[in-house]
């Protein structure tokens, strides 16, 4: 809200940062506040599940086609991005061929399902999400790739925070459908302090397929007791997760 942008692009509105937020309606209303700063020759980019008022030109990102748009990464929520990516360059007067080719071009970035290489045989892939939303578009985009039924999904999971793991332990565990195994690691506490209420053993609890690990070797072990032909491994999390691929023997 201190920001004051003349093109403003919403990729989503979801519920998250509930220490700050009191729900759904009161993020909405942070998002309505900063749209209403966009000046008159402005623009809002969104798709058309983003329901927000506003002075400014409005686009519905949902009106680019889709089919017509090649991408290099995977997932429904990068086609999403591609479509809002398009039709902020049009409003910008980019040329259509070039913004369609940097689209293609675009190979992703750090820790955003960013293959990591190969481990005895596993695939290995970090990502940044934190949030069920996030998690359940990571997942469905890597199975893309390593079909269900014919691939050995692994995730290992480092909750973040342990307001939102208790806030969202219904969501987070409900995310995990598409993975065959989660391993959860302990809950990073990044700025918040433990008050004992909540544990990765509730969320294990409620999470078919989950099991609490406490180490990267406990991981090591479970893997590579089991065949690991075509076995994908996914590190998902906002904290300090991604390490394990560097505690792995070469």
């Amino acid at each position: 809200l201190n920001l004051h942008p003349t093109h403003i692009v919403i990729t989503n509105i979801d519920e998250d940062h509930l220490d700050y937020y009191k729900d759904i309606d009161d993020i909405t209303s942070a998002f309505q506040s900063f749209v209403d700063t966009l000046p008159e020759n402005g623009t809002c980019i969104s798709h058309g599940d983003v329901s927000l008022d506003t002075n400014a030109t409005k686009i519905n990102a949902d009106t680019v086609d889709t089919s017509s748009i090649e991408l290099s990464v995977l997932g429904d929520h990068n086609k999403s991005n591609a479509q809002l990516a398009l039709a902020l360059s049009s409003a910008l007067g980019c040329n259509e061929a070039d913004a369609r080719k940097g689209l293609r071009d675009f190979t992703g970035t750090w820790r955003r399902l960013e293959y990591k290489g190969i481990w005895h045989d596993v695939a290995m892939y970090d990502d940044y999400g934190h949030h069920p939303e996030e998690i359940k578009a990571t997942l469905q985009a890597l199975r893309e790739k390593y079909k269900e039924g014919e691939y050995t999904l692994y995730v290992v999971f480092q909750p973040h925070l342990y307001s939102r793991t208790r806030l969202l332990l219904d969501d987070f565990s409900r995310a995990f459908v598409l993975a065959d195994r989660v391993f959860v690691l302990p809950i990073y506490a990044s700025r918040e302090q433990d008050d004992g209420t909540i544990s990765s053993h509730d969320l294990v609890e409620k999470t078919d397929n989950a099991m609490v690990v406490e180490s990267y070797e406990e991981i090591q072990k479970y893997v590579l007791s089991r065949p690991h032909r075509k076995v994908v491994l996914l590190t998902i999390g906002a904290g300090d997760v991604y390490h394990f691929h560097e505690s792995l023997d070469k």
